[in-house]
């Protein structure tokens, strides 16, 4: 009988022995992605997500970490270029805290309410916060995996086919003209620089860095110039910078808006990629229609980033208008009327491998 309890006892600790092995941490950790490979598993799935609706996102302690569910309404002073809450101080906009987190990443994604001085109506903002544990889990992607096919896809099924956590429409770099300084994961494809757009800097510890009004001398100055062992991982030529340092560029006097090449001056959707800090980023989407009928001029876009973010490291101005695409679990979070399909994203990989 002695012998028999033995014997049973000897199994329950071998069975308890293979779950801890089974469900230990040291079985688990964060890896380096290499440049070339999507990352594995399906963290975009629904089920890897939280949901938190309004007040209920007061409870929990990841949201804490960035701060209360509550924001006050923005109302934009044109004349002083400053965003600043307006007389209600909260609860005026609908809030869905959509949440993803493992231990190589963190993303939230907020939506509030905005209002230029001169429009009567509200313009939704979506600010996706993103954390990650090293730089290659800040990546890019094209359409159909390579430079030499041209074509679009959309953005949730490029997100998707990366595995992407949060993804962001790039510059839209197979487009007309082809002009741009092309160097993704690591590798370079294109020099055509017209001295009109400003190039950001994506590089191997994931700091952000720009030339304003880049030529093609520019691009290859700043490239031999690199001090040794550094390397840059992705670039994206569209622009401009809309704030450094915590400031806000002054629009009209940047190479983009001299050229006339884009519509600065008037409303549009809007989306830009910011460092906010090492390791720590956020996509910024100002909702409009592609009409113009609504959204936010560039200038209006750089204060609200530098409100947002007084020390952000870098904030970039992405393809707005219809090219517009911000996905988050495998899904666009806004349906634009008249969206684009794109030929690139700029996302947000999980590093966490479970053996």
């Amino acid at each position: 009988m002695k012998m028999h309890v033995i014997r049973w006892a000897a199994i329950g600790l071998m069975i308890l022995s293979l779950v801890f092995l089974v469900s230990s941490p040291a079985l688990a950790e964060i890896i380096e992605l290499p440049l070339d490979q999507s990352a594995a598993g399906e963290p975009w799935a629904e089920e890897n997500w939280i949901l938190i609706p309004g007040e209920e996102a007061l409870q929990d302690e990841r949201v804490l970490a960035f701060g209360t569910a509550q924001t006050k309404v923005l109302k934009y002073d044109r004349d002083s270029r400053t965003w600043a809450p307006t007389e209600k101080e909260a609860a005026v906009s609908k809030f869905d805290w959509h949440i993803y987190e493992d231990p190589s990443i963190s993303v939230r994604c907020e939506f509030a309410s905005l209002i230029p001085a001169y429009k009567a109506k509200q313009i939704q903002s979506s600010v996706t916060y993103i954390r990650v544990a090293n730089a290659s889990q800040v990546r890019s992607a094209m359409s159909f995996d390579t430079y030499r096919k041209g074509g679009y896809v959309e953005a949730a099924d490029l997100a998707k086919h990366k595995n992407a956590v949060a993804a962001v429409n790039g510059d839209f770099f197979k487009y007309h003209g082809k002009v741009g300084y092309v160097l993704r994961q690591g590798e370079f494809y294109r020099n055509k620089l017209n001295g009109k757009r400003d190039v950001l800097f994506i590089d191997g510890e994931g700091n952000f860095s720009a030339i304003y009004g880049a030529s093609e001398e520019d691009g290859d100055a700043y490239m031999a110039a690199l001090p040794e062992g550094k390397t840059i991982v992705n670039t994206f030529t569209l622009g401009p910078v809309l704030a450094e340092n915590g400031e806000a560029r002054i629009i009209s006097e940047t190479s983009v808006a001299k050229s006339g090449e884009f519509q600065w001056k008037y409303a549009q959707q809007r989306v830009a990629v910011v460092q906010t800090g090492p390791l720590e980023y956020a996509i910024v989407e100002a909702y409009g229609k592609t009409d113009g009928s609504m959204g936010m001029t560039i200038q209006e876009f750089a204060d609200y980033i530098a409100y947002l973010f007084p020390d952000c490291v870098m904030a970039y101005n992405l393809d707005g208008g219809g090219s517009t695409n911000v996905v988050l679990k495998g899904e666009r979070i806004h349906t634009t009327p008249g969206h684009r399909q794109i030929s690139d994203i700029l996302y947000f990989a999980s590093a966490w491998r479970e053996e």
